[in-house]
């Protein structure tokens, strides 16, 4: 019998990293691809001190601003390969940044999100995995934060 290891998010992220700053050299542009610390286990005292600073459920953990094909910019909600989901408050931001005119996705691994940027960079967005969310199923009891809730039924995004 033959056991895979399932690598975790954070192992993805580091690695579809790994994989732009070998490919720096091609696109200068790169450098500017950042990583948005929402996620994580903290202790009460820094989600309070990180809460107050601004940091807020939901938003993707990268960005790379850098507008192409009518796009303000490419946001990444990274995944590990097998074994995950999405909750409320990533679709709303999802949602709401392609709303905005941001490419905003969703990537199974490093190796999806690498091919995402490339298909990203030489202005090939169709080829790309978008992920839009079925607003009919989209309800504001199903975990969405109380501060995106009125904004989410405003937009049409959930009933």
């Amino acid at each position: 019998m033959r056991v895979t290891k399932i690598i975790d998010e954070h192992t993805e992220q580091v690695n579809y990293f790994n994989m732009l700053n070998k490919h720096l050299a091609l696109t200068k542009d790169l450098i500017l691809a950042h990583a948005i610390p929402n996620g994580g286990l903290r202790n009460k005292v820094v989600a309070k001190k990180l809460k107050a600073e601004g940091v807020k459920s939901g938003v993707p953990d990268i960005f790379i601003p850098i507008p192409r094909n009518g796009f303000h910019g490419l946001y990444i909600e990274m995944k590990k390969t097998k074994g995950w989901s999405i909750n409320q408050n990533q679709k709303f931001w999802l949602n709401y940044l392609n709303d905005k005119s941001y490419y905003a996705v969703v990537c199974k691994g490093a190796f999806e999100a690498y091919d995402v940027t490339m298909d990203y960079l030489s202005g090939d967005t169709d080829n790309a995995k978008r992920y839009l969310l079925d607003r009919s199923k989209f309800n504001k009891k199903d975990g969405l934060n109380r501060i995106y809730q009125q904004s989410a039924i405003d937009l049409g995004y959930c009933k």
